[in-house]
């Protein structure tokens, strides 16, 4: 149809895809070693109280959450440069957030007092400058293309980047912490790779992409509280609190599994073998997502790895000290969360045309950073409980942090293989029976929308 066609035109080159994949990779590279290393560097090498980080994690991300919508707000209604809406943004913003990376970890461990307080201020520092950097990039990818086919490649590219991204940082922290005399040694040259990694990658997604959908002159004029209207639409409501859930067992598993290696199979370095393995899995998963999601629908295939990865998980039951076994059950969730990964993200593309053609709004940054604020109580959450459950079940910090051979009592054993094995894949199943019940969109109308609303926008603007 003619109507289509402009869809179609949008068509994004192979080096821009490339750009726009590999622009968040030092991030995910950063929020995998802060969601999988960061408490157990806070008790274990700073000598941290569990149950004051985990305190320390729910107020901050809590807070932080509050805070995104007003950030995504502000990106908005920032005006358009030659770079277009979003790009000049994202760039100064991963310096700002590399810089705050840092002082996450170099501040408590150089400090010789106050390490909670300096926690404390570089935690809350993160995730407003987080923002800066992450709902610019994930706006960017909406204001790239309206074609529901450019999209889903480019989620792929994207989810193939972060997966390599996340799966190398996890592969190589523990080889690189075994290589130095002390942890701290090893921590300390981790931070400054990654450190780079963001400036270099982010800047070169910067200057290397295009801003080329089609959108109305009235993009980004709305008020802070039109944005409650979102939360009137069932699509996008069932949407968000899915990914809060995905959020919350995903950054669980990744922190929890560090204890779990460390004083359950006493083989630390197992992790990055497991690491790997999951994302071995992750990546045939995408590869096929994209096609499956045009076929089948996106929803069903997005329901389907969820389901895949919670069956995968509590199957370890089964053999839980086998490594073998927990090996296989980490490939084929890691399948699961591949299929799932892209899907989310064109799904999320997609709720920013549905929450326009509901309500006349064309809120990317918003709607990103609701999406953002989420996932950030998500992590608020996930890192809460691992903390309470230790501190709960008597696990000793100062002792871990001293002593090199401590052991936890036998009620702190248990509650780690509780948080490790059972709650992430009981989160897990919640999840995929909220998207199966409360998402209800096919493609084929959301492409009847986006053609609509492109003719809508034309008019707008006068064509």
């Amino acid at each position: 149809m003619a109507e289509n066609q402009v869809v179609v035109n949008q068509k994004v080159r192979l080096w821009e895809k490339i750009s726009f994949s590999l622009g968040g990779i030092g991030s995910v590279a950063a929020q995998t070693i802060m969601s999988t290393f960061l408490l157990i560097f806070y008790t274990d090498v700073c000598g941290l109280n569990p149950g004051a980080v985990a305190t320390l994690f729910l107020i901050t991300k809590l807070l932080d959450a509050v805070n995104d919508p007003i950030m995504g707000f502000v990106i908005d209604h920032l005006p358009r440069t030659r770079l277009g809406r979003f790009r000049t943004v994202f760039m100064i913003g991963s310096v700002v957030f590399a810089l705050n990376f840092a002082l996450v970890w170099i501040g408590p461990l150089w400090a010789t007092g106050g390490k909670l307080i300096i926690a404390y201020i570089s935690y809350i520092l993160i995730g407003i400058t987080f923002d800066f950097m992450d709902i610019p990039l994930n706006s960017l990818m909406i204001a790239m293309t309206s074609d529901t086919k450019q999209r889903s490649i480019l989620a792929t590219f994207k989810s193939i980047s972060f997966t390599i991204g996340g799966a190398l940082a996890a592969l190589v922290v523990p080889i690189v912490l075994g290589m130095f005399a002390t942890r701290a040694q090893g921590y300390t040259w981790v931070i400054v790779g990654i450190f780079l990694i963001i400036l270099i990658f982010n800047t070169n997604a910067g200057i290397n992409t295009r801003e080329r959908a089609v959108v109305s002159s009235k993009a980004g004029k709305y008020r802070l509280k039109s944005l409650f209207r979102i939360f009137t639409i069932g699509p996008v409501v069932a949407f968000f609190f899915t990914q809060l859930l995905n959020t919350i067992y995903q950054m669980m598993l990744t922190s929890t599994m560090t204890y779990y290696a460390t004083y359950i199979l006493n083989n630390f370095q197992m992790i990055a073998l497991y690491s790997a393995i999951a994302g071995v899995g992750i990546i045939p998963g995408m590869l096929i997502s994209g096609k499956l999601g045009i076929r089948f629908g996106k929803k069903r295939i997005f329901c389907v790895g969820l389901l895949l990865s919670a069956v995968a998980y509590a199957l370890r039951l089964v053999d839980p000290t086998n490594l073998i076994w927990l090996y296989l059950c980490s490939g084929v969730a890691g399948f699961g969360t591949g299929m799932v990964m892209p899907m989310g993200s064109v799904i999320g593309a997609d709720n920013i045309e549905i929450i326009e053609y509901r309500t006349g709004l064309r809120a990317e940054g918003a709607a990103s950073s609701l999406s953002t604020s989420l996932v950030k109580i998500g992590g608020a959450i996930a890192a809460a409980i691992p903390g309470y459950i230790l501190a709960f079940t008597g696990y000793n910090s100062t002792l871990a942090s001293t002593t090199t051979d401590y052991v936890p009592v036998s009620t702190a054993l248990q509650g780690i293989k509780f948080m490790t094995l059972i709650l992430p894949s009981i989160i897990a199943l919640i999840a995929f029976v909220v998207m199966l019940f409360g998402y209800r969109l096919t493609n084929e109308k959301h492409d009847q929308m986006v053609v609509e609303l492109i003719e809508r926008n034309k008019a707008d603007n006068g064509e």
